[in-house]
Parts: C-alpha cells; sequence; structure tokens
C-alpha cells in the first residue's frame, strides 16, 4: 500500500515551476525583445501614439509573464498541489482524478485530471519536485489499479 499525498508531504516540497536554462531564455528573450523595440522605436518619428501604447503595453504584459517564470514557484504540500501564476493554480489530493508527468526539454510538467476539462499542468524547474511529479503518478496509478 503506497502512503497518501497527505501523509508524504507533510512536509512541502517548493521551489522554481520552471528549469534556470528556461528562466534565462525568459529573461534573455524580453530583454532582447525590449531593445529592439526601443531601437526602432527611437530611430522613427512617425510613430503613432497608438502604435506606441500597444507596442509599451505589449512590452508590459511580456515583463509581467517573465516575472512569473522568473519567480515563480509550485508547492505540494499536504493539501495538494500548489503553482504561482497570474492566476494561481491550486488543486487539491481530492479532486485530482489521475495524473502524468509530461517531459520537454525546457520543462517538465504534471499533467491532471480532475474530471473538469481542460487537464492542469503544473511545472516544475527541479528535480526534487520532479521526483515528486513521479511519486505522485504512481500514487494515482495504483489507486486506480485498486
Amino acid at each position: 500500500m503506497m502512503v497518501s499525498p497527505q501523509e508524504r508531504f507533510a512536509q512541502p516540497i517548493r521551489g522554481h515551476a520552471y528549469r534556470p536554462l528556461t528562466r534565462f531564455l525568459a529573461v534573455a528573450i524580453v530583454i532582447a525583445t525590449l531593445a529592439y523595440g526601443a531601437s526602432v522605436a527611437s530611430a522613427r518619428d512617425d510613430v503613432s501614439g497608438a502604435l506606441l501604447f500597444m507596442v509599451v503595453s505589449a512590452g508590459v504584459i511580456m515583463v509581467f509573464a517573465c516575472w512569473y517564470i522568473v519567480m515563480g514557484q509550485t508547492t505540494i504540500d499536504e493539501r495538494g498541489v500548489h503553482q504561482d501564476w497570474i492566476m494561481a493554480k491550486s488543486y487539491g489530493w481530492g479532486e485530482i482524478r489521475s495524473a502524468r508527468v509530461l517531459r520537454l526539454p525546457l520543462s517538465t510538467r504534471l499533467m491532471l485530471n480532475t474530471g473538469r476539462p481542460p487537464f492542469k499542468v503544473v511545472q516544475s524547474g527541479t528535480t526534487e519536485m520532479t521526483a515528486a511529479f513521479e511519486e505522485i503518478v504512481a500514487f494515482y496509478a495504483s489507486k486506480a489499479r485498486s
């Protein structure tokens, strides 16, 4: 019999939601895009106010999303799986029906089926978090078999 997630994660695991390379790339892309936008805008005198507003707004949104990629944290505790994001994600153990790990080049993700579409996705940026994801998948797979 496997230990329940509530018992296993009584001591919370917390770590970055994205790997260091992903965080670095996010910052590099935002800086390069903002620098290019600034150079284009400063080289032209005929940039309309509406276009400038749109470009600045897009830049703010990029910085905001980048902040969450760089600073976002995933937590697994006795209550469930949680991730800081623009809109915080939180899934209790009782609402999860199944779980699957998806390994991609720049991130590892835990896909959760809560019975309500779409699948819920939480990212792992550390090896400890990825190992915890594997334990969660094993627990729900054994629960489905019994």
